[in-house]
């Protein structure tokens, strides 16, 4: 089986990120908390974002080494394998802190690979 270009999980990544960030926009941590479809929103994408990243061979995520790889994946093994002791604050931390800094890497990336990266 032929692997995928970076390009097309690095899409799939940005377009997870933008979902959280629209999907929080203008509410409040007891409004994400209270909102139980909201929350699973931002899990699901969480973990396509961690799948798509766990995607990326080593050698070329190492060579973005201001992109937190592991952590991004590691908070989709949290979602999906300890899911029921998953801290609604630590997500909405993530999303409110992590989540726009890993989108503007990530698009940064997609940038200066081009148009035809895809």
């Amino acid at each position: 089986m032929a692997e995928k270009n970076p390009a097309v999980y690095l899409v799939d990544m940005v377009g997870a990120c933008e979902k959280i960030i629209r999907y929080c926009e203008q509410r409040t941590v007891t409004e994400f908390v209270d909102d139980t479809l909201l929350f699973d929103a931002v899990l699901r994408n969480l973990t396509v974002l961690g799948e798509a990243a766990g995607r990326l061979d080593r050698p070329w995520t190492a060579r973005y080494p201001d992109v937190p790889w592991a952590a991004i994946t590691g908070i989709r093994h949290r979602v999906v394998h300890d899911y029921g002791h998953v801290d609604p604050q630590i997500v909405w931390d993530t999303v409110q802190e992590d989540v726009p800094a890993i989108l503007r890497k990530l698009k940064k990336i997609l940038s200066d690979m081009g148009s035809d990266a895809l």
